[in-house]
């Protein structure tokens, strides 16, 4: 809750003679001592208390982006911004304060143009099969999934299509739509990454305890993962049946390969301005060739747009107060040159 500087104009009494002070009933001192207080609580200035949810500390307004496969819109979790104000004046502590009214997930052109709310809800980590038309996601510590029809998004199509006992995450489909991949975290019996069919069923172990964010490889035939525990911490690819583990990487999470299989992108963890940031990072499919896609900071839920020659992203530097921070960007990975998708607005 904000606190603030109370103020308060107190309306002082009438003196009276001290002579005539000593002969006063004492009821008539308590009723002008209560008068008194009355008319100070008449000028009591109460602060502006902004509404709930607010804080203080950088917040994206834009997350979980994804591409329609033909490239022409974006879909994304949104919960617009209404203000950025500095409490106390001077402190260096920021209070970000956002429309929940108007929180969902959005749609809106490539462009960021027509942008438009689909459900007044978002959940995390949505993911998009290959002929558009399911969007997987997680919701309640299990994936879901949802049917796309057009433009929008069919409500009465949603489903779970996991049931894991310790909570699922980070879902990836198949290239042919028909298995889905996914993460299984804790300290529990079975820790791993685990496929199963796009529609749910049964699941099989194919990944080893610590082994978090599959992302499938061209024709199915692999998956890149981020390796948590010491022996396997880094990005490796291995085939369905978790044989093989070929290490890519020493470093670097969030594996995703792009469309075309030539290529895989990652964040990479690195100092800069006196903080710890994640920036957005390629390589080469065997690993060669890293480089930094953006300067910028980010957060887990970028993705490939159809024509592998661009990434969307949310850019998000801690300490930045501006109203750039938080939002939409795309990258293109030949040129490097990047672009501004959506905007918060700057009053």
């Amino acid at each position: 809750m904000f606190k603030g500087p109370i103020e308060s104009h107190p309306v002082a009494p009438a003196a009276w003679p001290r002579r005539r002070a000593v002969a006063l009933p004492m009821r008539l001192l308590l009723a002008c001592l209560v008068t008194a207080m009355a008319a100070c609580s008449k000028n009591i200035v109460i602060p502006h208390r902004p509404k709930q949810p607010w804080a203080t500390n950088a917040q994206p307004s834009s997350g979980d982006p994804i591409w329609s496969p033909d490239g022409l819109f974006l879909y994304f979790n949104h919960r617009p911004l209404i203000r950025i104000y500095e409490n106390p004046p001077g402190s260096g502590g920021y209070v970000y304060v956002f429309a929940d009214s108007l929180a969902g997930f959005y749609r809106a052109d490539a462009t960021g143009q027509n942008l438009r709310q689909l459900l007044p809800y978002g959940f995390g980590n949505w993911r998009l099969s290959k002929d558009g038309g399911w969007i997987y996601y997680e919701r309640g510590g299990q994936i879901w999934r949802i049917a796309r029809v057009g433009d929008t998004l069919d409500v009465a199509t949603a489903v779970q299509v996991t049931n894991s006992s310790q909570s699922a995450f980070s879902p990836s489909v198949s290239w042919s739509g028909t298995r889905l991949l996914y993460d299984v975290s804790g300290t529990g019996a079975n820790p791993g990454i685990f496929i199963t069919g796009a529609e749910g069923g049964s699941a099989r172990l194919v990944g080893a305890p610590g082994w978090v964010s599959p992302d499938w490889g061209p024709r199915d035939s692999s998956f890149a993962f981020d390796g948590q525990d010491p022996s396997t911490r880094g990005i490796a690819i291995v085939d369905t049946f978790g044989v093989g583990a070929v290490k890519l990487r020493g470093d670097g999470s969030y594996p995703k390969w792009s469309p075309d299989g030539q290529h895989i992108a990652f964040m990479q963890r690195s100092s800069a301005n006196g903080g710890v940031i994640d920036q957005l990072w390629l390589m080469n499919r065997d690993g060669t060739g890293a480089r930094r896609l953006s300067i910028d900071g980010t957060i887990p839920g970028y993705n490939w747009g159809p024509s592998s020659h661009e990434v969307t992203y949310v850019r998000l530097n801690a300490g930045d107060t501006s109203y750039v921070n938080g939002t939409l960007w795309i990258a293109d990975t030949e040129t490097l040159q990047k672009r501004q998708v959506t905007f918060n607005p700057d009053p």
